[in-house]
């Protein structure tokens, strides 16, 4: 193999071009098709990412699930995405979790060459070409007080992962992440769903918390979510304190729904029931709460389906603003009330 690494470091500069050697693209292709056909992984996923970017999907998914087969990182992520939502192939739930937890379990990127802007020591990168979260991906649910959550099908969402695409005359794409995350996320998706497995939320939280920690905005708004919402009997205690600090991470990134849920939150607050503790208390807090629906508004736009709720959220916190306001005024015109005997005033 080291042989063939030091081959596709040949054909990776061809491409780019050196001192004394102008760029060679078909060169560098006719070097990467020799590398695959002797089973180098890095180079069938390089040219499967090529041939499915030139709608030849079929032959490209051929080259990628070798790669993957031979555990190449993100050539497993990729395979698992297509297995999962259907795409290129018919859509198979267990051999994507199959592929996803491989990847999951890799720990980090392969070790490629290395070479400025055009890298590709992310062999552990994931394309957002391909690999994007769906509405069902994110958990979507709205935080209520004492009464647990709502969870409401949302239609469309913005893709998760930053946007991607081979630009033309590119042999290589762009280094964008760890695919080590994306791929603990799918397949935490799976188990939180049930979808081709037993349902496991513990399996499910234990991945979402690897990409979370990894810095994965979706992840984290599902880890947040889950602790939020609790599944004892699946071992995933109801923890509010780390819900609102998960879906902080994940508003920081501008995840729409944290945004939103944050919002919401502030504007009505938290009461922890009979036996919760009392850190898990949210005080209201107008000003911060319109500001996080602000922002959701902004990130998904007036007409998007958080930015909707975020936008008639925004006026009902301006109403109780105003309500407050008026009140504070009514008192301030007024004597304090006297304070009855054995009884006293909270200032």
């Amino acid at each position: 193999m080291g042989d063939m690494d030091a081959e596709f470091k040949v054909a990776h500069m061809l491409s780019v071009g050196f001192e004394g050697q102008p760029r060679d693209v078909k060169l560098s292709v006719r070097l990467l098709e020799q590398l695959a056909g002797r089973d180098h992984p890095l180079s069938q996923y390089i040219l499967g990412m090529r041939l499915i970017k030139n709608e030849r999907q079929a032959e490209g998914v051929v080259l990628i699930e070798k790669a993957a087969s031979a555990g190449h990182p993100t050539a497993c992520t990729q395979m698992g995405h297509m297995y999962k939502s259907g795409i290129f192939v018919e859509r198979d739930p267990r051999k994507a979790l199959e592929f996803l937890e491989r990847a999951a379990a890799a720990g980090g990127p392969a070790s490629v060459p290395t070479l400025g802007e055009s890298s590709l020591a992310g062999s552990g990168l994931v394309s957002a070409y391909i690999c994007k979260a769906s509405a069902d991906d994110v958990v979507n649910l709205r935080p209520q007080n004492r009464e647990g959550t709502i969870a409401l099908p949302l239609q469309t969402l913005a893709p998760v992962f930053s946007p991607y695409r081979i630009s033309s005359g590119r042999l290589w794409p762009r280094v964008l992440k760890p695919g080590v995350s994306e791929a603990a996320f799918l397949a935490g998706t799976l188990y939180a769903s049930g979808d081709g497995v037993e349902r496991d939320s513990k399996r499910a939280m234990d991945l979402y918390l690897k990409a979370a920690n990894q810095g994965l905005a979706a992840a984290q708004h599902n880890v947040a979510s889950l602790y939020f919402q609790g599944d004892p009997a699946g071992g995933v205690p109801r923890d509010v304190h780390r819900a609102v600090e998960y879906w902080s991470m994940a508003a920081e990134q501008s995840m729409p729904l944290s945004l939103f849920n944050l919002g919401k939150l502030l504007h009505e607050g938290y009461a922890p029931a009979a036996g919760e503790p009392p850190s898990w208390r949210v005080r209201v807090d107008r000003n911060r709460a319109a500001a996080y629906l602000r922002r959701a508004v902004e990130v998904d736009g007036e007409n998007g389906p958080v930015g909707k709720e975020a936008t008639a959220l925004l006026e009902a916190v301006g109403r109780a603003e105003g309500s407050a306001a008026s009140a504070a005024d009514g008192m301030s015109s007024k004597a304090k009330p006297a304070a009855a005997a054995g009884s006293c005033v909270v200032q």
